[in-house]
């Protein structure tokens, strides 16, 4: 009698643990990749492909653009003397006997720092930013701070904290003070401690920030502060104006990107879906219906099996009682 051979296979209409796995990833895959290409056509994504004007090179210490027109022009000057009166500069070097650097604000310090305070109040931004120098960087101003307290610096600096603090009892009349932390390009991870009498309209306050500023003030001192980590640093300290620098490419992508969750938990839910079908199918038994296999059989072999059964056929019986 000829044998059936049989053999394991999935299911005829629906399909394999194998075929299912595969349809889950390429779904998965799939989403992806329209996430990123509606992400890619966004020209926000592609800013740092292009050179930024304002980060420009200088030239002789003057910025190579136009100062435009921006928030700080509204903001309110004092009539008085400022850095360029001689007695001004006089006053100020006399007090730099107490400053000392990579060590917090002491009472001594205080009168060189409102001294700078006062000003950049009968400044506007404008003004200091043109007579600013942008060629000190953070390692002139970290490395050798003696030589450049009074400088006036320009920066375009990443804001990543901005507070307001109530002044000191020996501050002036009708002053406000903020407290600017952030970093330029140059400067790399390490931060700009930068204090400010008015903060710039559309300028937030907050611990956790991602703004764009151009800051022009006086350098007085490295100051110390402690990290995150709780490992003492030193940052220069500058006192002047900020001027808030609004990105509308960002803001908008920031609004879709608010507005629009849909794409997060889209992505999530199919990863979800995945999951939950892998796990299904790695619980489905192996063992599954079979099915007839169809055998490919050698001519000789069959023509060779058909002599012998007719052989058995036609050999007679042995008798009864013997054996055969």
């Amino acid at each position: 009698m000829i044998r059936r051979h049989v053999r394991h296979r999935s299911d005829a209409i629906g399909f394999g643990s194998r075929e299912m796995t595969r349809i889950a990833s390429l779904t998965l895959l799939l989403a992806v990749m329209v996430m990123l290409y509606f992400r890619a056509r966004d020209p926000v994504m592609w800013r740092w492909f292009a050179n930024d004007p304002d980060q420009a090179a200088v030239d002789d210490g003057e910025a190579a653009l136009d100062v435009p027109e921006s928030a700080a022009a509204g903001m309110q000057v004092l009539e008085g003397p400022d850095d360029t009166d001689p007695d001004e500069q006089a006053a100020f070097r006399e007090s730099l006997a107490s400053i000392a650097d990579n060590q917090s604000l002491t009472a001594d310090e205080m009168f060189a720092y409102w001294r700078l305070f006062e000003w950049t109040r009968r400044s506007s931004f404008e003004d200091l930013w043109r007579r600013s120098r942008k060629d000190l960087l953070f390692t002139h101003l970290f490395g050798s701070p003696e030589h450049h307290r009074g400088e006036l610096v320009g920066l375009r600096l990443n804001v990543q904290r901005v507070l307001k603090h109530d002044p000191s009892p020996d501050a002036p009349e009708d002053v406000d003070v903020y407290e600017i932390w952030g970093r330029t390009s140059e400067s790399g991870t390490f931060p700009y401690c930068l204090i400010v009498n008015s903060r710039p309209e559309g300028l937030p306050l907050g611990a956790e920030l991602n703004e764009e500023a151009r800051f022009a003030g006086y350098f007085l001192k490295v100051m110390s502060y402690e990290d995150k980590l709780g490992t003492r640093r030193g940052a220069p300290l500058l006192i002047g104006r900020a001027d808030f620098i609004d990105n509308p490419g960002r803001r908008a992508f920031e609004a879709r990107r608010q507005g629009s969750p849909w794409t997060f938990w889209a992505v999530a839910g199919l990863f979800a879906t995945y999951l939950i079908v892998r796990a299904v199918l790695r619980k489905r038994p192996h063992t599954e219906p079979a099915r007839l296999q169809r055998r490919t059989t050698d001519e000789g072999a069959v023509r060779q099996w058909l002599d012998d059964a007719t052989e058995d056929s036609q050999s007679p019986d042995p008798p009864r009682g013997e054996s055969s």
